[in-house]
């Protein structure tokens, strides 16, 4: 094994036991990320998209669009246009609803409260993603329309966006800190 692998191997992102509000609303536990990993690949959804980037290239990166779906839901919210390209502004009025903090000892991701709407905003997108809209998206007609799994990928996808917004922030700084 090469040392980039070892270093892979020994610097993983936590899995957190739960990732929740600040004001205590359980948005996903550690099984329902584990399921999602798990249903991910039980579907072969690695073949129509991707995570964290990497995958089969042909459609979308569900992690990027969890974090496009987030900001989507906030800047309507916040009554701004989250698709103005280049708008540095409305980003950073966006940006520190997505701040998530890493809470070593107990190991739990804690979020800003409207992530949990978000995140019901993205299961309710890929309910119909992977359901009635699946022929479109190029799945099987209805392919998933079981609401846990949609929830429990979501689950997934959620924590793979926490990672990839802010992992570099959270491994370095707090997680091995």
């Amino acid at each position: 094994m090469g040392r980039r692998s070892i270093y892979t191997f020994t610097h993983l992102p936590p899995i957190p036991n739960e990732i929740v509000t600040t004001n205590g609303k359980v948005l996903f536990t550690k099984e329902q990320i584990i399921q999602g990993k798990y249903l991910f690949q039980k579907y072969g959804l690695m073949d129509y998209g991707s995570v964290l980037g990497f995958g089969g290239y042909f459609g979308i990166d569900f992690t990027s669009y969890t974090i496009t779906l987030w900001e989507k839901y906030i800047a309507s919210t916040l009554g701004i246009d989250p698709f103005i390209p280049g708008d540095a502004n409305e980003t950073q009025l966006i940006l520190p609803y997505l701040k998530v903090t890493y809470n070593r000892t107990d190991n739990v991701m804690i979020v800003n409260p409207i992530l949990y709407n978000a995140t019901q905003y993205a299961i309710n997108y890929y309910a119909n993603y992977l359901g009635p809209e699946s022929e479109e998206n190029r799945f099987l007609p209805h392919y998933i329309t079981n609401t846990t799994v949609i929830t429990d990928l979501t689950a997934y996808w959620t924590w793979t966006a926490l990672i990839a917004y802010w992992g570099i922030h959270m491994v370095t700084h707090t997680y091995r800190g």
